[in-house]
């Protein structure tokens, strides 16, 4: 999957909650985690993925940061990715948009059938 490819099928711009059109990763937030007042992370939009799959991520308009920041490497690309951040900082989601990529990888190839089972197990530590 290319950014191009994905383009296609998705939005470029989206309404935040004051009723403001955005374009696609125009809203940009203070990099709290490194102390420079300077550094940024543009938070991705989830227009970003194609419209089709938005309605996973329906409970928001912008991914986080955390996961604004693997966004690329999550969606985009074949890397095998570890997250380590705190609990609640939004690792399942990315979890989730890389199921999403994965189904989005089998329906392009034309074998979206009963075959595929994707097994999501999460541990619970109480």
């Amino acid at each position: 999957l290319s950014r191009e490819t994905i383009g296609k099928n998705s939005k470029t711009s989206t309404q935040n909650y004051d009723g403001e059109i955005h374009n696609s990763r125009d809203i940009a937030v203070k990099n709290y985690s490194d102390g420079d007042s300077r550094s940024t992370v543009n938070l991705v939009p989830v227009s970003e993925i194609p419209f089709k799959y938005q309605s996973v991520f329906r409970s928001f308009p912008y991914f986080n940061v955390v996961q604004s920041k693997v966004f690329e490497d999550a969606f985009y690309t074949d890397k095998h990715l570890v997250v380590c951040a705190p609990t609640g900082s939004g690792k399942t989601v990315i979890f989730e948009l890389s199921i999403v990529r994965l189904l989005m990888l089998i329906s392009d190839l034309g074998q979206m059938s009963s075959r595929y089972k994707i097994v999501y197990s999460k541990y619970n530590f109480s």
